[in-house]
Formats: C-alpha cells, sequence, structure tokens
C-alpha cells in the first residue's frame, strides 16, 4: 500500500474508534467491534494499530492537533491582541462543540491519559501525545502573555489564570454537550 492509502485506513480506524468510544464508553472499546463496524477483519487492524491503548493514543493526539490547528489559525488571523484572544476563544468553543466526541474524548474521557503509561511500551506516544495538547496550553499562556505586555490587568500569574480560563470554557462546552444547560 501506498503511504496515503495507510493513512486513510488509519484514519478509518481512528474514526471508527472514536465514534465507538463516543457511544459505549472507552473500557468498552475493542479490536473486534471496531472491525465490525468498519466491515473488515480484526486481524487488519492489529496490523494498523497495536492495541486499543494505542489507538486511545493516537485519538488523543489527532484531537490535540486538531484543536492546536484551529487555535494557533484563529491566533493568526487576529489583527490585535483583543481579536486574537477572542478568536482562539471562539476557535476552541468551536472545537468543543463541532467536534463533541473528540473533545469528550481528550478533556472528560476516563481513558487512561499520559501518566497511564509511565514505565510501558507506549510511554513515548504518550509522551508526544501530551506534548501535543500542551501546545494547547502554551498557545493559550502565549496570548496571556501578550495580553499582560500590552498593559492589561492580569490577576495572579498567567498559567493560573489560564487554567481559570480553560476551566471555564471547558465548562460552558461540557453543559452544552451534556445538554444540561435545558435542565
Amino acid at each position: 500500500m501506498k503511504s496515503s492509502e495507510v493513512r486513510a485506513v488509519k484514519n478509518r480506524i481512528l474514526q471508527a474508534a472514536v465514534e465507538l468510544v463516543a457511544e459505549e464508553g472507552f473500557h468498552n472499546l475493542s479490536m473486534r467491534k471496531i472491525a465490525r463496524r468498519m466491515n473488515i477483519s480484526a486481524p487488519t487492524i492489529y496490523y494498523y494499530y497495536a492495541n486499543k491503548d494505542e489507538l486511545n493514543i493516537a485519538i488523543r493526539k489527532r484531537a490535540g492537533e486538531i484543536l492546536y490547528r484551529r487555535m494557533s489559525a484563529a491566533y493568526r488571523s487576529g489583527r490585535d491582541v483583543r481579536e486574537r484572544g477572542w478568536r482562539m476563544i471562539k476557535a476552541y468553543l468551536d472545537f468543543g462543540l463541532g467536534m463533541p466526541d473528540y473533545y469528550a474524548i481528550m478533556f472528560d474521557s476516563t481513558a487512561p491519559k499520559h501518566s497511564d503509561y509511565i514505565g510501558t511500551d507506549l510511554e513515548e506516544a504518550a509522551r508526544e501525545e501530551l506534548a501535543s495538547s500542551m501546545r494547547n496550553a502554551e498557545l493559550m499562556w502565549g496570548i496571556l502573555r501578550e495580553f499582560k505586555r500590552e498593559g492589561y490587568r492580569m490577576p495572579g500569574d498567567v498559567e493560573r489564570l489560564g487554567m481559570v480560563l480553560w476551566s471555564e470554557l471547558h465548562g460552558l462546552v461540557s453543559l452544552h454537550n451534556n445538554n444540561l444547560f435545558k435542565e
């Protein structure tokens, strides 16, 4: 297979896994279920991904990369710090609301995280996934530092303020995605 064909199959596997995790949770995910959904044999999936933990890391990495592309594009499209900041917030909300399955896996899932893979064969892959996700935090902290340089008052340090801002945005997305605003 050409590398583009391999990527296409891996993308289809990831998408089927994302859908299954959204429907049934990570702990109920299996290679057989993915194969059934894709109408292929389970051994075929093992050619691309060794196990569901490798899939978990790949999904989380993809989610982090998608969010980063959106937020960095939003940052680049702003004319000044205020517009860049608002566009980044909108990009985060658009990701969370528009891709709720990826968002839930990235932030709400009980699936294993980076620290769960320390000392395993997947430690390096998990470290790469964490680095991919942390680029989003660095981008957010960067815009907050710009606000500070521009003379905007910042309560406390930028990292703490970033966590507060992220927590508020995350709360809004989670409330919306779980239909709790209606309640």
